[in-house]
């Protein structure tokens, strides 16, 4: 005897993340992050998984999780957590999050001037996240910063007043 038969085979399940992975964060920041499991016939979400390295995932939903990045390291470092299918534990994604050092000012020393003479000097900054915004606080008369947003920037102008060790205080922060 012959008989027919009906099979539904059903799209592989997968899960995407927003926003996408990787993601760069500074330390002590938080990112939320939504998982999307597409071809899911039961619509259940994810489970989340622990962190490996650095920080902790608070607030997960079958949907969502937020990630709290360490605050207490001064290197740089990585962590990753998995968003697993509740329909089908086989598929998952893991996502991971670069944890870079806090913005750090490298320059150590500034190039001589002359009053009344063109100036310039560069002033460069390593970590964090581009890009950065950088502020001079009363600098000396007549030089300004430039309005770059890259890891280098430059102080320049012409100086009206002399004088040694003239010290000003420089800021930059990241995107973070």
């Amino acid at each position: 005897t012959t008989g027919q038969l009906s099979i539904t085979i059903n799209p592989a399940i997968t899960i995407g993340f927003s926003p996408l992975s990787p993601a760069t964060l500074d330390l002590g920041k938080t990112q939320l992050v939504t998982a999307t499991v597409t071809n899911d016939p039961n619509n259940a979400g994810v489970n989340w998984s622990a962190v490996s390295g650095l920080g902790a995932l608070t607030g997960s939903t079958t949907t969502s999780t937020t990630y709290n990045a360490s605050s207490t390291i001064s290197g740089s470092g990585t962590a990753t957590f998995t968003a697993t299918s509740v329909t089908d534990s086989t598929k998952s994604a893991t996502f991971t999050v670069n944890l870079p050092p806090p913005p750090q000012i490298t320059t150590t020393t500034m190039a001589a001037g002359n009053v009344n003479g063109a100036y310039s000097s560069p002033v460069s900054v390593s970590g964090g996240v581009a890009p950065y915004t950088w502020a001079i606080v009363a600098a000396p008369t007549g030089l300004t910063l430039n309005g770059s947003t890259t890891s280098t920037v430059t102080v320049q102008g012409t100086p009206t007043v002399s004088g040694n060790g003239q010290t000003f205080p420089i800021k930059v922060t990241d995107a973070q």
